[in-house]
């Protein structure tokens, strides 16, 4: 996890995480262990980036922010309804 700081908060979520997650429950410990300490790390780069995301937000975007979010949730939903 030396190269954490090297990824983009969307290069992360998009390509490390789901790599990563199966791995969560792989039969060995040691490999179960180190992916769930990669999975907490990476988590906590992408809140680090909501917070500063959000606090650099304002008043205005909160409004275009939470349609956005609507439309995004429809489209997740759809997904897995397939």
């Amino acid at each position: 996890m030396a190269t954490k700081q090297s990824y983009a908060a969307e290069e992360a979520a998009g390509r490390v995480l789901p790599c990563v997650a199966p791995l969560a429950v792989d039969p060995v410990p040691e490999v179960r262990h180190a992916a769930l300490a990669t999975l907490e790390a990476f988590v906590k780069l992408l809140q680090e980036h909501s917070a500063t995301r959000d606090s650099a937000a304002g008043p205005s975007d909160a409004a275009g922010g939470a349609q956005q979010v609507k439309k995004r949730k429809q489209y997740v939903t759809y997904a897995v309804a397939l």
